[in-house]
């Protein structure tokens, strides 16, 4: 059974990328997910490099916080650059997935931005990686078995 160690970044990614403005408000973000079907979009500066990632999850907290002092949550005043996770922990299309593994594993998240020259080309999700194992009868890595 092949085992996913000889496996890339790139093998496994989601090619393209949904990037946002800084500015852009909650209410069009989850429209924005909704419509391309993603769990998260990529922040960028007006020169394309990522300044963050706004998940399911960072939007699930802004519409608590806004609890009570909206009528409905999507009228939440919120913007990108107020609710992303800053300093995104990003993976190259050429690293090892294992590699990949780890860091999704360590930081206890569940995308990883592919960038290649500071700008983001892919998403690598903790679900391509489950449909990658299960697509391909591909055996986890041994740090996977205990």
């Amino acid at each position: 059974m092949k085992t996913i160690e000889n496996k890339k970044v790139a093998d496994v990614m989601h090619h393209g990328v949904i990037t946002i403005a800084g500015n852009t408000p909650a209410k069009n973000i989850c429209k924005i997910m909704t419509e391309h079907k993603v769990s998260c979009v990529i922040v960028n500066d007006c020169g394309g490099s990522i300044l963050g990632i706004v998940s399911n999850t960072d939007l699930l907290k802004i519409f608590e916080r806004c609890k009570g002092t909206c009528e409905k949550p999507e009228d939440c005043p919120e913007k990108a650059d107020n609710v992303m996770t800053k300093n995104a922990i990003t993976v190259n299309a050429g690293d090892d997935l294992t590699q990949a593994i780890r860091l999704l594993n360590e930081n206890k998240i569940h995308q990883l931005p592919v960038i290649s020259g500071g700008k983001p080309i892919g998403i690598l999700s903790a679900s391509d990686i489950r449909r990658e194992i299960t697509k391909n009868s591909v055996k986890p890595p041994e740090a996977f078995h205990s």
